[in-house]
């Protein structure tokens, strides 16, 4: 889940905030 990613870095962050479909770099 989001947890799992959060602890990947700000990268998750990224995902987190602005949305996978918005920064698909990130994901």
């Amino acid at each position: 889940m989001i947890v799992k990613q959060l602890t990947v870095g700000s990268m998750a962050v990224c995902c987190y905030v602005v949305g996978c479909e918005e920064t698909k770099k990130c994901c």
